[in-house]
């Protein structure tokens, strides 16, 4: 019994013994001239240091012996070196981000003798903080669906889908959801899918839904307030791009006329303006043309009561998807601008020469009074002209105070997003179909930028150093644009 006993206490003691934490005793040491060896503090360098990993160098004349890492004194892992090596590189993993750590090396030669070397770094922050839904559909109301908008309403989010509600069902929706900021739906509204143009809050806190041929007036509560349809008359060849309300409740539209697409050979595409009644009768509407190609794309309300419209004039067509005369782009078109009156009348009209660009992609105003416009620019590469994404600024009185050009190579404007100083682009990237998120202070240099594979980012918001993006199916993701992101900044 005895003997039991006995074994079962040196059994604990070496449990113990091997449980507790290895602390590093500096032993005195002479320091004995060896020419063999470098001794006194040898020099340990950190490199590569990311959110969770780094590598720890350190060099010598000769480097045999046995090498002990310890990580803020607690041993990490134990090397042995021949003496022709001269060079050490050990990699460490599964850090914590943003905390500091202490790294020394024990280098135990084969004299026996013992030396230190020493090195201290920070772990750049996490750039991805956190993932959740923003929004929650039910997995079993669609067929299939995409985010293409999302907007800040109140605490919550205001989201337009477009989507198949069964595989048997051939046509396709746009739904409107109001969102808590739990992401549950608070209300939702569906159309029949017409080809979706844009959805914005007015002043009023009323909803614009525009498709091609319609203008959906919604209450904040998610009522239909009007229904403004232009498939007719078809010989006008009416396409609404974009739309506002006027204080006084009327809206106006504006968008383009094909009406005398392939019979003028001058003149195919004009612009179109259209003043609408709250009971959906025109009570004006302008045909007008400069070019052979015009179009208003985007629409802001100026402080004064009037309109800021913008868009695209040009000569020639870049390019045609087949079966379709609405999808195309402008070759080397002209950024044009137009200020309407109260009765969306034009009174000035204005083409910004110095830049080609084919497309008014999206629009803002700031808090500064000033309106932004995201446009898809064309420039001349080694592969020939390529699209890229810039910036139009305009005073609040609709006079250009600057134009930038982004030039990431086989990417296409998305959507702008106003941030405080700041200015937020999401851009599809035409070949992978991935996001590149840029940001920029006004009408400034880019000042941070990344490349997200597997997402396309419908919504963006800057806070401090943090960004939030929302992809195409809900998926909420928080960014810390001072973390560590892989060049090129991909997110997999």
């Amino acid at each position: 019994m005895r003997r039991i006993a006995y074994l079962c206490i040196l059994i604990g003691i070496c449990i113990c013994t091997s449980c507790s934490k290895q602390v590093i005793e500096e032993p005195q040491l002479d320091n004995p001239y060896n020419p063999g060896f470098e001794y006194g503090d040898f020099p340990v360098t950190a490199m590569f240091v990311t959110d969770v990993r780094a590598s720890i160098i350190w060099r010598g004349k000769s480097l045999g012996g046995r090498f002990d890492i310890y990580i803020n004194d607690t041993l990490h892992r134990t090397v042995e070196k021949t003496t022709n090596d001269t060079l050490a590189i050990e990699d460490i993993y599964h850090l914590t981000p943003n905390t500091n750590y202490d790294i020394k090396v024990r280098w135990v030669p084969q004299d026996g003798s013992v030396k230190f070397g020493k090195v201290s770094f920070t772990t750049e922050p996490r750039f991805l903080l956190q993932s959740y839904k923003a929004l929650n559909l039910d997995k079993f109301a669609f067929e299939s669906y995409t985010i293409t908008k999302a907007i800040r309403s109140g605490n919550g989010m205001l989201f337009t889908l477009t989507c198949k509600k069964s595989a048997y069902n051939v046509h396709d929706y746009v739904i409107v959801i109001k969102a808590d900021p739990s992401g549950e739906v608070v209300w939702d509204r569906e159309f029949a899918h017409s080809g979706y143009k844009n959805t914005k809050i007015m002043w009023d806190g009323s909803i614009l839904l525009v498709t091609r041929k319609n203008v959906y007036h919604i209450s904040s509560g998610g009522d239909l307030l009007a229904h403004y349809n232009f498939d007719y008359p078809q010989e006008k060849g009416i396409e609404i791009r974009d739309a506002a309300v006027l204080k006084d409740g009327r809206i106006v539209v504006v968008g383009s006329s094909v009406r005398k697409w392939g019979k003028d050979d001058t003149l195919w595409e004009e612009y179109y303006v259209a003043s609408l009644s709250q009971d959906g009768r025109i009570l004006s509407e302008t045909i007008s043309s400069v070019n052979k190609f015009n179009k208003f794309e985007r629409i802001e309300m100026m402080d004064n009561g009037n309109l800021l419209t913008a868009g695209v004039t040009g000569n020639g067509l870049h390019d045609h998807e087949p079966g379709t005369r609405f999808e195309y782009s402008y070759y080397n078109g002209t950024f044009t601008t137009a200020i309407l009156n109260s009765d969306a009348q034009i009174v000035e009209n204005n083409e910004h020469e110095g830049f080609g660009c084919c497309k008014t992609a999206g629009s803002a105003k700031g808090e500064d009074g000033n309106f932004y416009f995201l446009v898809r620019d064309m420039y001349d590469s080694y592969w020939g002209t390529a699209n890229c994404s810039g910036i139009v600024g305009m005073d609040s009185n609709g006079n250009m105070i600057r134009h930038m050009t982004y030039d990431n190579p086989s990417s296409n404007p998305y959507a702008l997003f106003v941030s405080g100083e700041d200015i937020i682009i999401t851009q599809d990237v035409s070949i992978t179909q991935d996001s590149r998120i840029l940001l920029t202070e006004k009408l400034g240099e880019k000042t941070s930028e990344w490349h997200a594979y597997g997402y396309k980012f419908i919504y963006a918001e800057k806070e401090d150093d943090n960004i939030l993006c929302i992809d195409q199916y809900g998926n909420a993701l928080l960014f810390n644009i001072k973390g560590y992101v892989k060049y090129p900044f991909e997110i997999k």
